[in-house]
């Protein structure tokens, strides 16, 4: 009888420890298990280079290139098609769009930041079917893609 009832308070002990674990890992207790997992990893951008963007431009319609640099620089020079949309006026911009909406943003050249920042914008705001064009206006004209303007940036210059 002794060793039923030691066997008893073992599984409950064992149950109450499992249970305490569970709930300080974050286990299927807790409120965290219920909520959306974050998936996007800010320092993540998915991207898409020259060919591929020239063929989808040539290819269809529906996708929006998007220049997020100043509304000077994309007089300046800027792919031929695409819009501008500066980066401090975006969400507003875009506020609107379906989020099934084909985005391309781009901006300078690979050392330019603004098209990543521009992305994880798009991202949170719930846009899931973008790219970065990370070479930017500088590769575009250097592969002699259609571009329009005067192109007199000094950041064009090779």
């Amino acid at each position: 009888m002794k060793q039923r009832e030691n066997s008893a308070l073992y599984a409950l002990a064992s149950v109450a420890l499992l249970q305490a674990a569970l709930t300080l890992l974050g286990g299927c207790t807790s409120r965290k298990s219920r909520e959306k997992p974050k998936l996007h990893n800010p320092w993540y951008v998915r991207t898409i280079n020259a060919t591929q963007l020239h063929s989808e431009m040539e290819r269809t319609q529906r996708v929006k290139v998007i220049n997020v640099l100043d509304n000077q620089t994309y007089a300046d020079c800027h792919i031929t098609g695409s819009i501008n949309v500066p980066l401090s006026t975006l969400e507003k911009a875009v506020g609107k769009w379906p989020r099934h909406t084909r985005i391309v943003v781009y901006c300078a050249s690979y050392d330019c930041p603004v098209s990543k920042h521009a992305f994880n914008i798009l991202h949170k705001m719930g846009f899931r079917n973008i790219d970065a064009y990370e070479g930017g206006t500088k590769e575009w004209r250097e592969k002699d893609s259609p571009i329009t303007g005067p192109c007199r940036s000094s950041y064009l210059a090779n």
